[in-house]
């Protein structure tokens, strides 16, 4: 990726430029050991977004009660 590309369209809170594979190699155990050392971010609004989505559209289907497809052959 293009340096240059960060935050043209969308302000990025912690720009990070690299090959994927490296940069999530070397995050994930800084992450894991600031969530060891108590720092928790506030994910109540976050939740209450996706609990919002999970009751909009539900995941799952209805079970035929013929236990076969709707569809007819």
């Amino acid at each position: 990726m293009d340096p240059a590309e960060i935050g043209k369209n969308r302000e990025a809170e912690v720009p990070i430029v690299g090959d994927v594979r490296e940069v999530l190699r070397e995050l994930i155990p800084a992450l894991q050991a600031e969530f060891d050392a108590g720092s928790r971010a506030d994910l109540t609004g976050w939740w209450r977004q996706v609990d919002g989505w999970r009751e909009t559209y539900p995941l799952g289907y209805e079970q035929p009660r013929t236990g076969r497809s709707r569809r007819s052959t």
